[in-house]
This record gives C-alpha cells, structure tokens and sequence, in this order.
C-alpha cells in the first residue's frame, strides 16, 4: 500500500504543478499548451513508479 500512496503523491503533486503553471502562470513564457501540462504529471509518476519498482527488486 505504501507504493501505491507514494505515486498518488507524486500524481498529485505534478497534476497540482501542471494546473499551477497552465492557469496561474500564463503570463510567463511558459508553453502553455495540453501537452506540456500532460508531460509534466505523468513524467514525475512513471520516474518515480520506475525508482520504486527497482528499489523493490534489489535487496538491501
């Protein structure tokens, strides 16, 4: 279960991140288009599912 908290985190806060820069920061010369919005939450996620996954398969 904590695996699973772990990335509902890290989803949420790069979702939070991307709506922050999509409408909060339009005045900044940011490319403000879905695609950027869309690379920014599910990157951080697959990172960070990809980390877990080999931080559970190698043994201490």
């Amino acid at each position: 279960m904590d695996i699973i908290q772990t990335i509902a985190k890290v989803f949420g806060l790069s979702l939070g991140i991307s709506l922050l820069i999509k409408y909060g920061l339009s005045r900044l010369t940011i490319p403000n288009d879905n695609t950027f919005a869309l690379f920014l939450v599910i990157l951080p996620t697959i990172i960070v599912a990809v980390w877990l996954g080999y931080k559970l398969r190698m043994p201490n």
